[in-house]
């Protein structure tokens, strides 16, 4: 079996469906997404696009949990090594 695998289409793409029309339409088994994915990471939940508004404040959520995470890790290794 030969798979194919192409770029987006240098701006086709602009939400979730439009992955799955471009593949069928090229006959492609994959297809890689950049550009669009740097403008909105979203792109690839099927619900439909996040605001700039709600990308940030996901991201701030995620960080915020990410450094609570490290700092609680951080606190415990500290401990040990004293």
């Amino acid at each position: 079996m030969l798979s194919f695998y192409l770029s987006g289409g240098s701006g086709d793409i602009k939400r979730f469906s439009d992955i799955e029309k471009f593949k069928v339409a090229c006959g492609a088994d994959s297809v890689m997404v950049a550009r669009a994915a740097e403008w909105n990471v979203s792109i690839f939940r099927e619900q439909g696009l996040l605001s700039k508004e709600e990308l940030i404040q996901d991201y701030l959520r995620t960080v915020s949990y990410a450094l609570t995470r490290i700092a609680g890790v951080l606190h415990l290794q500290s401990g040990l090594i004293l």
